[in-house]
């Protein structure tokens, strides 16, 4: 969900008048899942209590409570977590796991963040088993009926499982997170805070990014440092644990609708990269959320981001309020469905979700000065037309202003005898029109981006060397994700998330290759710069032409 924000702010969560948000009775936020992996061979350190129950992958099971006999293969047929609410209990139980995992410690980071109530789900796997994207596959799908949680962490995908490992499998962690979206997306109930990898730099941590889109997740970066930490690691943990407790924290003290960022981390002595403005300034505007370290002040979430491209659903806090919206429709409102679709229903809908909503924008969720200008909702004969109702359907539009009076994101609410449905339109409604910019004008947000030199290629030639050498020659770091680069026959580059820092270079191959932090590549099989006198035009994210270049049938770099 969006925060339209006419600026880019580098420190979060001051710039926004925080108003206390009671918590909305039966509907807890801040209750992550734990999904965590053990060895078999260590499944005999943790509690007698516990036995083995199999899954549908040969070498893995779910751990369950002890079933009936001794057998460790007996289990139960219940697949759901277990709950906790104090430390010490999942401890009693699970403690013994701490050298063989991460997932003891982001429990207890997440208690000592503020945290509440968690769920903890374990998948052991076989001791010759490395395909650990299976086993998370697996291990997801046992909570997908679970409505109590809407957060997601998998400490343990970090874990080096393979034989002689002493860290964990990049191309391996990357479908794994790519599945994690893809878990929360798909249900649409739950976000997903993802860690980076360990001990990259901000050029592996970039690299990483550019893998994982979605807009119910957040990444994190760098790892944390705890206290008795596992030695293998030099006491370095992933940081999602005290993530989640900071979420929950947040929730409690003031709401959903809060960003999660400018609040200390708990329990944590050191970072494993120190991360500075200049650091700060390439990551943030990428989507990476950074954790920071002040003089005086602790060790700081330092960010509050999603892994979205879109403008709608940059910011966690919006995406987070929508689906706690959603959540809350689908506890309160499935029974509308069995009553007549008539206007006496739609009028009952409307008094309903006009209660939650004024509630909402009276504790500070919302923007506006009076509630018009903060929502609105519609539910009649347009948006129930004969064919609507005679497909047994009810269907509803809200609009929401999360961030700025009048610019609504519209969600559209479709109730059935199959379920509820709560979708949202990509762009919002605005109330006063953008203003578009003249063609070849700069805007405000893009600084001083110039195309600086252009290495064609002859005609017939192949396309090694061919490239566009971009500049940013402003003093602010530049977003250049979306944006485009293009020639006069309209091949189109888009750049992938990316930020250009002031007086950095960036170079635009037409060949295929590895995207890094200096040199992008288009894939093309064929030249793009091999026309005499062609133009390449630079664009940003809405269309605005930012820089052209026109270059002559010779020109050479210097």
């Amino acid at each position: 969900m969006s925060i339209f924000e006419r600026q880019t702010y580098l420190t979060p969560g001051v710039y926004r008048e925080e108003v206390f948000l009671q918590p909305i009775p039966k509907l807890l936020t801040g209750v992550p899942v734990f999904l965590g992996f053990i060895k078999k061979r260590h499944f005999d350190l943790i509690s007698d209590g516990f036995r083995l129950g199999k899954l549908s992958i040969p070498g893995l099971w779910l751990v369950r409570k002890k079933g009936e006999g001794d057998n460790d293969l007996a289990g139960t047929s219940d697949t759901s977590p277990w709950s906790f609410t104090l430390r010490s209990e999942f401890e009693e139980g699970f403690g013994a796991l701490k050298p063989y995992g991460y997932l003891v410690h982001a429990v207890r980071g997440f208690f000592e963040n503020g945290g509440s109530q968690c769920f903890v789900q374990v998948i052991c796997v076989d001791d010759q088993s490395v395909a650990m994207a299976g086993a998370l596959v697996e291990g997801l799908k046992t909570f997908n009926a679970l409505n109590t949680i809407d957060l997601v962490c998998t400490p343990d995908i970090m874990w080096p499982y393979g034989p002689g490992n002493r860290q964990p499998d990049p191309a391996e962690v990357g479908r794994m997170q790519v599945e994690i979206l893809k878990h929360c997306e798909e249900l649409g109930d739950r976000f997903a805070i993802l860690d980076s990898l360990p001990g990259v730099d901000e050029d592996g941590v970039l690299q990483q990014r550019l893998g994982l889109k979605g807009i119910n997740g957040a990444l994190y970066y760098p790892w944390i440092k705890v206290l008795n930490g596992p030695e293998s690691a030099s006491g370095f943990v992933p940081p999602c644990g005290h993530i989640a407790g900071i979420y929950a924290r947040s929730d409690q003290r003031i709401g959903v609708h809060k960003a999660p960022a400018n609040e200390v981390l708990e329990g944590v002595v050191d970072l494993e990269v120190s991360v500075d403005s200049n650091r700060q300034g390439r990551l943030n505007p990428a989507g990476i959320n950074c954790l920071r370290a002040f003089p005086g002040r602790g060790i700081r979430v330092w960010g509050a981001r999603t892994l979205s491209g879109d403008p709608v659903w940059i910011y966690v806090n919006v995406r987070r309020l929508f689906l706690t919206l959603g959540r809350w429709i689908e506890c309160n409102m499935a029974d509308v469905v069995f009553e007549p679709n008539d206007s006496s229903l739609w009028a009952r809908i409307k008094l309903e979700l006009t209660s939650y909503l004024n509630g909402l924008f009276e504790q500070g969720a919302l923007k506006g000065n009076t509630p018009d200008a903060a929502f609105y909702v519609k539910c009649d004969d347009e948006t129930n037309p004969n064919e609507v109702r005679d497909a047994g359907m009810v269907v509803t539009e809200i609009g929401l202003a999360p961030s700025v009076p009048g610019e609504f994101i519209i969600i559209r609410i479709i109730q059935s005898d199959s379920g509820i449905s709560v979708t949202s339109s990509k762009k919002p409604v605005d109330v006063v029109p953008p203003v578009s910019k003249p063609p070849g004008q700069v805007s405000n947000e893009t600084g001083v981006v110039r195309i600086s030199h252009i290495e064609y290629s002859t005609p017939g030639s192949d396309v090694s060397g061919e490239h566009v050498l971009i500049q940013n020659q402003g003093t602010d770091t530049i977003d250049m994700s979306n944006w485009t680069l293009t020639d006069k026959a309209s091949h189109v580059f888009r750049f992938p998330w990316f930020t250009l820092n002031h007086g950095a270079l960036v170079r635009v191959w037409t060949k295929t290759g590895i995207n890094t932090a200096t040199d992008l590549y288009w894939g093309s099989g064929i030249a793009i710069w091999n026309n005499i006198g062609d133009t390449a035009t630079l664009c940003d994210r809405v269309g605005n032409m930012v820089n052209s270049y026109k270059y002559l049938p010779h020109e050479k770099a210097t």
